[in-house]
């Protein structure tokens, strides 16, 4: 019994940040509030385009109009998060984050909707997430301990696969019976609650200036050429944008449930996803012990693609169902490593423009990927445009960590000093 109970805590999820810090469960309720919110209006803004236009091609491509805006204010965002208020930026973007989705609300109740209208609004919030995302993921090591972060990684993708779980699943039943209006709707209210959490969150997190003062290009330069010089940051970044690119399959969900003649299938095909994700979180309490983060990120990573590719290669709903599931464990376990590695070596004072980095990477390899898979299903099938991106996703993570040695014999060292040495 002794060594049932010894083995459960071992891989069981750590909550150690959510019983010490107060800030920390702030953080933790609104943002899986908003991001409940916000899965649920992914799958209804690709509902809608697919029902407009009949086509993936234009789902893929809503990618696009979300991949531009946010590389440029990612970079823009992560120095403006490491010279103001964290806490403020945050709630500023919650505010305009929230009218976004009121818009979304509007188009569902016009006759005829350009989907031109679409994109501009989906272009607009992903401009803004590039001033939210930095300012949340620097925030959020200053109020856990150095010893925390692992645990805290963890709890951050059990929120967000929970969330991914249930918004898809929401999704579909509430586009089946109330409609695209009241999904939008739920969106932002999601992000109301999350910037009443955010405002109640006590300590000030002011980012460090410098002799420069505000805003400036070289700013960003500095955190550019910091990444640089960091292969194994190099790594994480690269690996997960090569998995993504050549095997996001959310774009083609709309027309395989569509295949299936129920749009609740819709709702079960992200939820598979998440469901693997959530699996991983919940048996996350290992990865505590794992030193060789880069290989872990490395293998989880070609796990991801080899699920795609089996889900490609399945007839049977189910049998799609349970490897869209592997490929999202293995995805969460990459997720997780990678921002072990960012959170436990990176200086707070260049934190910001990290964040605003590695979210462009994370992020463009799913907008541009789901542009590049929405129209190779568009020549063939979405069989053949899983498979075929799952087997060049393999190859390609190969040939970076050929490149990329120092990443794949990466080892944790000692906590970062405040300028980085």
């Amino acid at each position: 019994m002794h060594l049932c109970m010894t083995f459960l805590k071992n891989i069981t999820i750590d909550i150690t940040p959510l019983r010490r810090n107060r800030d920390f469960r702030l953080l933790f309720i609104g943002q899986f509030i908003s991001f409940l919110g916000s899965s649920i209006t992914t799958v209804a803004l690709s509902y809608q385009i697919y029902t407009i236009t009949g086509s993936t091609a234009y789902v893929g491509i809503l990618g696009l109009f979300q991949l531009v805006p946010l590389s440029i204010s990612g970079f823009i965002g992560g120095s403006v998060a490491d010279r103001l208020d964290r806490k403020r930026i945050i709630v500023i973007a919650e505010v305009s984050l929230l009218l976004t989705s009121l818009a979304l609300a509007v188009t569902a109740v016009m006759d005829h909707v350009p989907v031109a209208a679409l994109f501009g609004i989906a272009a607009v919030s992903s401009f803004v997430s590039g001033f939210h995302r930095p300012a949340l993921d620097a925030l959020t090591p200053r109020v856990i301990g150095h010893d925390e972060i692992p645990a805290a990684s963890a709890l951050s993708g059990f929120r967000g696969t929970t969330a991914m779980i249930l918004g898809p699943s929401i999704a579909g039943v509430i586009l089946a019976s109330a409609g695209l209006v009241f999904t939008y709707l739920l969106d932002a209210l999601s992000f109301a609650v999350s910037i009443l959490t955010v405002l109640l969150i006590r300590k000030q997190f002011q980012g460090e200036r410098d002799e420069e003062g505000g805003f400036s290009f070289s700013h960003i330069a500095d955190g550019l050429r910091y990444a640089w010089s960091r292969k194994e940051l190099l790594g994480t970044y690269f690996v997960d944008m090569m998995s993504m690119t050549t095997t996001y399959p959310y774009p083609l969900f709309p027309a395989i449930a569509a295949g299936y003649g129920s749009v609740t299938v819709l709702g079960s095909l992200h939820a598979s996803v998440a469901v693997g994700s959530f699996a991983a979180t919940l048996t996350s309490g290992w990865i505590r012990d794992v030193q060789r983060h880069g290989k872990a990120i490395t293998l989880a990573a070609t796990g991801w693609c080899a699920g795609i590719l089996c889900a490609g290669l399945s007839g049977p709903l189910w049998l799609m169902l349970f490897f869209f599931g592997v490929a999202g464990f293995a995805d969460m376990l990459s997720g997780m490593f990678r921002s072990i590695i960012w959170n436990q070596t990176i200086p707070d004072a260049i934190r910001g423009r990290m964040v605003g980095i590695e979210m462009i990477s994370y992020m463009s390899g799913p907008l541009l990927g789901g542009t590049l898979i929405g129209f190779a299903a568009a020549a063939s099938d979405s069989g053949t445009a899983l498979s075929a991106g799952g087997a060049v996703g393999i190859a390609g993570i190969l040939l970076l960590v050929l490149w990329l040695r120092q990443f794949w014999q990466y080892l944790p060292a000692s906590a970062p000093t405040r300028n980085g040495n």
